[in-house]
């Protein structure tokens, strides 16, 4: 049971596919006992009729199992394996030419629960449940017919009861998982928001403390001078230092649009990644301080933490993860890489919010530039650089 309001999310994109993927196995396995049935009966049906709704099925079925392993792993193949299902059952009398053998079960009964699950894990929640419920009601009406082998009451309800309650018991499993896997990325989405807030929080403060620091130094120095003064030289250097130190207060209480040194930078970087994967390694090289602006700086953290958040989401547990910073003559440059399981960069959805909006967006809108280096099995680098116009 789909609800159209759920927004596409990493964990919940893991879950369809997994869940894909064990449906269509579990349908084509399934399907050998029905196709079975199906040669079992097939002399005494409409042989056209019999071959069209047979190949129907069995291609929906292939297809299911090619997109959930190969493909996409679009969700919508649910919804055509329970039109083929429709199409079988609206096809029956035509293949029975109106008359079935009394007490025979018609082939396709074990492809009735499969195609109530598909429907139920795809279909709006209103329309999944309406398939779920009719179409065992449809079988079991069918059932006390001379169509579907006038069988008993008893037996009628038996088939569409089994046929109700099992699909319906994992159509709501997976539901609930589905929600399960929502919630989880949603409170990771909530903890990396709370990160990325605390990087350009951090960043703040320890530059306004390395600023403070300097003042500090400023003023302490002209004192010292004023206080060693012993001829008119000393008095002359005092007096220049003095004017020196209230040009910085002066500044410090009009200030220009705010700078991040480097260093700040660096050392934020690294308190917060010591903090989120301990056994990453950073290195940091360029001895000069460059002075970056603090969006640059906030632009620049985001996209590193969320590159480090990604890599431990997706590079797989035995990856080894590390950070290099440099600081460049009139700019910055981090390389956030690891030995994981790699991935086609041209294969990442649009919508992702990691990839296109936190680490390309943000940096570009700030006059840096992303490179993404990956490949399947070969380890991913993502490099943000950012240099001052001349």
């Amino acid at each position: 049971m789909t609800d159209p309001t759920i927004r596409t999310t990493f964990a919940l994109r893991r879950i369809d596919r997994l869940t894909g993927r064990i449906f269509s196995a579990g349908t084509i396995l399934t399907g050998g006992e029905t196709y079975w049935h199906g040669l079992e009966q097939h002399l005494s049906l409409v042989q056209p009729w019999f071959w069209l709704a047979t190949s129907v099925l069995v291609l929906v079925q292939l297809f299911n199992f090619v997109n959930f392993w190969f493909l996409k792993a679009s969700r919508w193949p649910y919804l055509l394996h329970g039109a083929a299902c429709l199409f079988v059952f609206a096809t029956w009398g035509l293949q029975t030419g109106q008359v079935f053998e009394a007490g025979m079960t018609p082939w396709f009964w074990t492809a009735i629960g499969p195609a109530s699950i598909a429907v139920g894990m795809f279909a709006p929640r209103i329309w999944a449940i309406a398939y779920i419920l009719l179409v065992p009601v449809g079988w079991a009406l069918m059932r006390l017919s001379p169509l579907g082998g006038s069988v008993g009451l008893d037996r009628a309800i038996t088939d569409g009861v089994y046929s109700t309650l099992f699909p319906a018991v994992l159509a709501t499993l997976v539901w609930m998982l589905r929600r399960a896997a929502i919630r989880a990325d949603y409170t990771a989405e909530q903890s990396l928001a709370v990160q990325i807030s605390e990087v350009s929080r951090e960043t703040r403060i320890r530059e306004q403390t390395r600023l403070d620091s300097i003042l500090y130094i400023s003023i302490f120095d002209a004192l010292k001078l004023a206080a060693r003064a012993k001829n008119s030289t000393d008095y002359s250097r005092a007096v220049q230092a003095s004017k020196e130190s209230l040009d910085r207060i002066e500044g410090a209480k009009n200030p220009k649009p705010e700078t991040v040194s480097t260093m700040t930078l660096f050392e934020t970087l690294e308190r917060l990644v010591a903090r989120i994967d301990p056994a990453c390694v950073l290195s940091i090289r360029g001895s000069g301080i460059t002075f970056l602006p603090s969006e640059v700086a906030s632009g620049l953290s985001d996209a590193t933490v969320q590159a480090l958040n990604n890599s431990l989401q997706h590079a797989g547990a035995k990856a080894n993860r590390a950070i290099h910073m440099k600081a460049t003559r009139r700019g910055v440059k981090l390389v956030i890489s690891d030995t994981g399981i790699g991935f086609r960069p041209s294969k990442v959805p649009a919508h992702s919010l990691g990839l296109r909006f936190v680490i390309f967006k943000q940096v570009e809108a700030v006059g840096g530039r992303v490179h993404i280096d990956s490949q399947p099995r070969q380890g991913t680098k993502v490099v943000l650089e950012w240099e001052a116009e001349k």
